[in-house]
Parts: structure tokens; C-alpha cells; sequence
């Protein structure tokens, strides 16, 4: 739930940061990073409960630099950390959630192959 809610607040700043001078201010992703860890530090139980604060941590990072491929590289170990902590905790619907972003990514990655091989044989 810590980077769930950490992450609402992260993408309404980070979505406006064209529009908004003071949203594409480097503290925000500093912000949010040190949010997730002082939080996810204060409901620390288990070493597991580091995953998804360091995915949200990684997430954090990739859409500040609004690299999409680069987000969605990196968004794979992300939603493979996240499902192995939803596995931990017993949260099937976050481990369906999960797989469909992973299903998403595939699908993406398929078509970037199609593609890119029609490309090189035009």
C-alpha cells in the first residue's frame, strides 16, 4: 500500500511537468524516493517488504526521465519484484495486476520486433 499511495501522488506531479514549471523541479522524484523508504522503513517486518520499495524506487527514477523504452525496460524486474512480494502477502489480485503489465510489456516488445524487422527489409 506505501508505494501504491506514494505513486498516486508521484504520477499527478510527473504527469503535469509539461504544463507545470514547478512540477519538473528535480525534488520531486528525490520526494517521492525519500518517502517510499521512510515509509516503507516504518512498516518494515521482513527483508521482503524491501521490493517493492526499491521497484517503486526504480519506477520513480524511469519516469523522471521520460525515456519510455527505458521505463518500460526497466518496468520488467519492477512487476517481477512486485508479484514476488504479492506472492509473499498472499495478494492475488496484485499478482493478476501484475501479470497483465508484464503481458502489456511483451506485447510491446513483440511489436518493437515486427517493426523493427519491417523496417530493415523496407
Amino acid at each position: 500500500m506505501v508505494p501504491g499511495t506514494v505513486g498516486i501522488f508521484r504520477e499527478l506531479i510527473f504527469l503535469n511537468r509539461e504544463k507545470q514549471k514547478w512540477c519538473n523541479m528535480i525534488i520531486w522524484p528525490i520526494l517521492f524516493i525519500l518517502c517510499n523508504w521512510t515509509l516503507g522503513y516504518m512498516t518494515y517486518r521482513a527483508p521482503v517488504d524491501l521490493l517493492p520499495i526499491i521497484a517503486s524506487t526504480s519506477v520513480t527514477v524511469s519516469l523522471w526521465l521520460k525515456n519510455p523504452y527505458f521505463t518500460k525496460i526497466l518496468s520488467v524486474p519492477v512487476s517481477i519484484a512486485f508479484i514476488v512480494y504479492n506472492i509473499y502477502v498472499h495478494s492475488y489480485i496484485g499478482i493478476f495486476n501484475e501479470g497483465l503489465s508484464l503481458l502489456s510489456l511483451m506485447i510491446f516488445y513483440i511489436k518493437e520486433i515486427k517493426y523493427d524487422r519491417r523496417k530493415k527489409l523496407k
